[in-house]
């Protein structure tokens, strides 16, 4: 999953768009996504227009975060969402999910910032994050060879996800084979 903002505030940005792909048995179904533009009923910033390149008049007749979000839950299921820095996505699903139902996301989240440092990186065992910057997205997407991969749109970057995240959980069966809760002790946002 991934989404673009209007910035990078949690308090007062809105999402632009929301995409996601679905990854099952570790095989990436492309036929099987979700991706929508939403109206983020305020204006979009010129810096942020740089980034991803959603302009307002791309936005200006889709439909609000509360209808997105409600469509793209019903998308996800039951199903672990995996995202890169996911408390970041997961504040703005979960600010919609309250809204709409009064309750946070219950799914399980899988960051996958935490899966990289579990999988990839040196144990660090004083948290002083001295690999936090190996473990960005376009620093994996270099690590993993998928320079050509489109970047800074929630598709693009959904996609680049589960491209990470498949090279990663590869990683992992070499280490606990097929074990959930290996996954889930590497990579749960809790």
């Amino acid at each position: 999953m991934d989404l673009e903002t209007t910035g990078l505030s949690t308090v007062s940005d809105r999402v632009v768009s929301v995409a996601a792909v679905r990854v099952s048995r570790g095989q990436i179904r492309l036929g099987d996504h979700f991706t929508e533009l939403v109206n983020p009923g305020r204006s979009i910033p010129a810096e942020s227009i740089t980034i991803h390149g959603i302009k307002p008049d791309q936005v200006a007749n889709a439909r609000g975060a509360a209808q997105v979000f409600e469509d793209f839950l019903a998308w996800l299921g039951p199903d672990i969402l995996v995202a890169h820095y996911a408390e970041f996505d997961l504040h703005f699903t979960n600010y919609t999910m309250q809204r709409l139902y009064g309750f946070s996301l219950q799914n399980l989240v899988i960051d996958l910032v935490r899966m990289c440092r579990g999988v990839l990186l040196a144990f660090d065992p004083y948290g002083i994050n001295r690999h936090r910057r190996r473990c960005g997205l376009d620093e994996l997407v270099e690590r993993f060879g998928l320079s050509g991969a489109e970047r800074h749109t929630a598709a693009g970057d959904a996609l680049v996800t589960a491209l990470v995240f498949q090279r990663m959980l590869a990683r992992l069966e070499k280490i606990s084979p097929g074990r959930l809760k290996d996954l889930m002790r590497v990579g749960l946002l809790v």
